[in-house]
């Protein structure tokens, strides 16, 4: 009977091992992508944008901006990041149907349907999973597809924090959504200003200088939580036990001081944005919060 009891609980916490071990490809709610698009006159280069939030059909997701070449950034959808599945999709402007392009719980033998360009002459849309393993500390999960057309084909990859190889929209690149454009693939991805490589990737796949090929650090200004909106539950990381975390309303009063902790629960505060500040042997670190 007590092993039973054992068993039952460690199947209860495999989903809270899962969020805690699950590391968010939007941190502190938005994140840059630079990118290469393959259209009719050839590679181009390309940025993606991810901030801001709305709220559609009761769902939260993050803005996506697309900017190629020297053009104005257009906004091209929506993404949504479920930390607790570690799964993310996207969306378009144009259709309410979810495009799953994260899944850091597939194993090898696992099958999906991705609306993609496919330069590895197979047709239809299903890729499965033919190996997993750890990169640079991260799950990687490497498929039986090749993304993108002639200068621009990669096997398709997701990477736990950094998202799948052939960017986080590429549906929206597929013939039938934008008939000059293919599935295209991260260069490199900046939070905070700081440059963050892909694991392992000691060339630049936009022809641009690398200058370190390591995980850029946390911004030692800034506290990583997620996720970012938040309605009950925030994650909060790189606080050690014994400092204090303050948080503040937007007018500036004190709401919370409270001793830190690796999670914060925030299911009673009113819908409005809040700051969080701690004070670290490093310095002050601080985090703006949306909570809805």
């Amino acid at each position: 009977m007590r092993s039973l009891g054992f068993l039952f609980f460690c199947l209860l916490a495999l989903p809270l091992l899962k969020a805690q071990n699950y590391v968010p490809v939007i941190i502190n709610g938005e994140v840059f992508f630079k990118t290469e698009l393959e259209t009719d006159a050839g590679p181009i280069d390309a940025e993606v944008s991810v901030a801001n939030f709305e709220q559609i059909n009761g769902q939260l997701y993050n803005r996506v901006f697309f900017k190629r070449g020297f053009e104005a950034d257009m906004l091209v959808g929506y993404l949504r990041e479920d930390p607790g599945a570690g799964q993310m999709f996207f969306r378009t402007t144009t259709s309410s149907n979810e495009f799953l392009v994260y899944d850091i719980s597939l194993t090898a033998g696992s099958v999906v349907s991705l609306q993609a360009r496919w330069c590895d002459g197979r047709s239809g849309d299903l890729a499965e999973v033919i190996a997993v393993r750890t990169s640079a500390g991260r799950r990687e999960l490497v498929f039986d597809r090749q993304v993108g057309q002639a200068g621009i084909c990669d096997t398709l990859r997701f990477i736990e924090g950094v998202g799948p190889s052939a960017s986080v929209i590429f549906p929206y690149f597929r013939n039938a959504l934008l008939p000059n454009g293919v599935a295209q693939r991260i260069c490199h991805a900046s939070r905070n200003s700081a440059i963050f490589y892909p694991p392992n990737t000691t060339t630049d796949l936009c022809g641009l200088t690398i200058t370190s090929t390591a995980d850029a650090p946390n911004s030692p200004t800034l506290l990583t939580v997620y996720p970012n909106p938040v309605r009950d539950q925030l994650t909060i990381a790189g606080l050690e036990p014994g400092q204090l975390l303050e948080v503040y309303t937007a007018t500036g009063q004190l709401l919370l001081r409270t001793p830190a902790a690796a999670s914060l629960d925030c299911s009673r505060w009113a819908r409005s944005i809040y700051f969080l500040r701690a004070a670290t042997p490093t310095g002050l670190r601080t985090a703006r919060v949306v909570v809805y």
